[in-house]
């Protein structure tokens, strides 16, 4: 940690604590539970801020950017009565403390021209409150989401946001790392003044968890498995509703292997829609894959008895796209009325194998692949010859 000593002789512009300060640094201790030292760091890091945005007249926060810690105390600071006369009497001048239009990227950038600015002015700054680390969300099919975070920050904001990007509610997620399930409100004993402990709410962030650059995050639905379908040595991935049937999952698959491939001067726009063939690719397709199934199942009412095959006492059609595939588990073939749940397939790195129907015949024919020559009973008949030769060697005429 790099800490400026000279901070004190630096801020002879601005008092030389803000007021009610003493309020601010129990405030931030109690909310965030902080210790005493840290607090007053941020708090000495807050001031530094300021003073930075009273030099560069940065009144809307357009040039500027708080870290997390610094953030969250100017926070709980603009919650205090007479926050405006507060900042008035410091910087004279009333303060934004976020930009009109507030940008990710852009903060970030503010972030970094902060730091610079911090090192410049006053020669360091505290790292370990600026810092930020790299971290990887991964879910059940290996897809990586990168996000950026403060290591004091807690994990539930950007879990969160994981989750509404997805249109999930939280609940529905599990977040694991290292084995263990980050809990967003962890219990930990705090000490009190009267040398009592209390049980208090903490979020967890990756500073309490050890986290590192690079660490990953397993993010698994509850309700979903990550499952791949492999045909001819290529991996197709499918989030899978658990109690689902399979079939809905193969219609998907036999969507994706039959639509054109893209030209090399397309856009890449997964919405587009190639030749009449709507995109049907990932999780949003299991919807236009039971709206297929259903038009199939209407167009072939009137059909014959004879072109309908019967699986678990329902009348399915003969053709559908899927009816091109043979989909093995383990050498089982799958039938698309099991659930993933019935099966017993694992959260992720479950696979099943799709084979052409043509090939699979090939498969179990018997002029295709003839069982190799049972040589049994010939091992058996040379054995016993050469019994018989033995015992005649041995054998004495009189």
């Amino acid at each position: 940690m790099v800490v400026n000593h000279n901070t004190q002789s630096n801020n002879n512009t601005l008092p030389k604590s803000i007021e009610k300060a003493a309020s601010l640094v129990e405030k931030c201790m109690k909310q965030y539970n902080w210790s005493r030292a840290d607090t007053k760091n941020v708090l000495n890091a807050y001031r530094q801020l300021l003073l930075l945005k009273k030099e560069m007249t940065d009144w809307n926060a357009t040039k500027l950017s708080p870290c997390w810690p610094i953030a969250q105390m100017w926070l709980q600071h603009s919650k205090l009565d007479d926050f405006d006369f507060d900042m008035t009497n410091l910087l004279g001048h009333v303060i934004k403390r976020t930009p009109d239009a507030f940008d990710y990227e852009e903060d970030k950038k503010r972030i970094e021209t902060t730091m610079e600015t911090l090192s410049e002015r006053f020669g360091s700054y505290d790292s370990e409150l600026w810092d930020s680390i790299q971290l990887c969300i991964v879910d059940q099919l290996g897809r990586e989401e990168t996000i950026d975070i403060n290591k004091r920050e807690p994990l539930i904001e950007h879990l969160l946001d994981y989750a509404d990007d997805r249109e999930e509610d939280y609940e529905k997620y599990e977040f694991v790392f290292e084995g263990k399930i980050i809990d967003d409100q962890k219990k930990e004993s705090k000490s009190t003044d009267n040398n009592n402990k209390d049980d208090v709410d903490v979020d967890e962030t990756p500073m309490m968890l050890g986290m590192k650059q690079g660490d990953k995050i397993l993010a698994s639905h509850v309700d979903q498995i990550g499952l791949t379908i492999r045909l001819d040595e290529k991996e197709h991935g499918y989030l899978v509703d658990k109690t689902s049937m399979i079939s809905k999952t193969f219609d998907v698959f036999a969507e994706d292997i039959e639509k054109p491939e893209k030209s090399p001067d397309s856009d890449g726009s997964d919405n587009e829609e190639e030749d009449g063939v709507p995109d049907t690719s990932g999780d949003a397709a299991l919807a236009a894959a039971l709206a297929a199934e259903n038009n199939n199942n209407n167009n072939n009412i009137n059909a014959s008895a004879s072109s309908e095959s019967e699986i678990g006492g329902n009348a399915a059609p003969a053709t559908t796209k899927r009816s091109k595939y043979i989909f093995l588990l383990q050498s089982q073939q799958l039938f698309g009325f099991e659930s993933a749940t019935t099966l017993g397939l694992k959260s992720s790195g479950s696979i099943i194998d799709a084979v052409h129907v043509e090939e699979h015949k090939h498969m179990n024919c018997i002029c295709c692949n003839p069982p190799p020559p049972d040589t049994t009973n010939k091992q058996a008949d040379a054995m016993e010859e050469e019994k018989g030769s033995s015992d005649d060697d041995l054998s004495i005429d009189y």
